[in-house]
């Protein structure tokens, strides 16, 4: 076998410690650099957190005022068959009217008639 003197030993040493700082400095820059996008992507998702906090307020707020609309709808609805109904039986009252006006009519114009040939033959 060939032997190795000490300062190759030592020399070996050296090589093999400068490698491993090497490749440790390399992984330290590594894991900061990880660091780094783990705390980017932490702050992009308190940004996302909050923006649909935001638009949860918001489509709760949507709801509340569409809430208000269908009920004020239920009132225009209920109104407006309240108005039909009215109108229906202003109609009916408004035929009734007209059949009287015309009893009313016709009654005085036979009336008119009768007292007029009554004058005609009293005189």
């Amino acid at each position: 076998m060939e032997e190795v003197s000490v300062f190759d030993q030592i020399n070996d040493l050296q090589q093999y410690a400068a490698q491993d700082r090497d490749v440790l400095s390399h992984q330290e820059g590594r894991i900061q650099q990880l660091e780094a996008e783990v705390h980017e992507l932490m702050e992009t998702l308190q940004v996302m957190l909050n923006s649909q906090k935001e638009e949860k307020e918001v489509f709760r707020k949507k709801l509340s005022d569409l809430d208000g609309l269908q009920s004020k709808l239920r009132d225009v609805v209920h109104t407006a068959a309240e108005a039909t109904r009215t109108v229906a039986a202003l109609e009916k009252r408004m035929d009734n009217v007209k059949k009287d006006a015309f009893s009313g009519v016709a009654t005085s114009v036979i009336v008119f008639s009768f007292i007029l040939i009554l004058s005609f033959f009293i005189r």
